[in-house]
């Protein structure tokens, strides 16, 4: 029965990853099929948003999700995940190569970013902390 079970943790742990590099895979498909017809970039506060950009918010709430969340949720926080893997990877090269820095600003910038960060990080972990005994006073 235990050489079952190991058996079967390890088939499980490879299906998984499977599914993941799949729907990762094809996620990064759909999205280069569709930026071919509509890509849409909105600014706000003077930052271009690209879907890489969309892709490290949405890891960011699934990360939480898998920490807090309910664990019978847990293989669709996996496809979460992957989606949002797939939209930082397609996105990020491109990025990259299509940013032009100003090296003299860059640090001044990144450091004026700091209290929004630590801000948005402490927000979110203690809402989803208070929602998660909310729902287990329950």
């Amino acid at each position: 029965m235990k050489k079952f079970l190991t058996k079967f943790g390890k088939f499980e742990t490879h299906h998984r990853i499977l599914v993941f590099s799949v729907i990762l895979i094809a996620t990064i498909f759909i999205i280069r099929f569709f930026v071919q017809f509509y890509n849409p970039n909105p600014v706000f506060f003077n930052l271009e948003l690209h879907h890489a950009d969309y892709g490290v918010i949405f890891l960011l709430i699934t990360v939480k999700l898998f920490l807090f969340g309910n664990r019978k949720y847990e293989n669709l926080y996996l496809v979460l995940a992957a989606v949002a893997s797939a939209l930082i990877i397609d996105g990020y090269l491109a990025l990259r190569l299509a940013v032009v820095e100003n090296h003299a600003v860059q640090l001044q910038v990144y450091n004026g970013t700091m209290s929004s960060v630590i801000i948005a990080v402490v927000a979110s972990t203690l809402g989803l902390l208070f929602m998660n005994s909310l729902r287990k006073s329950r």
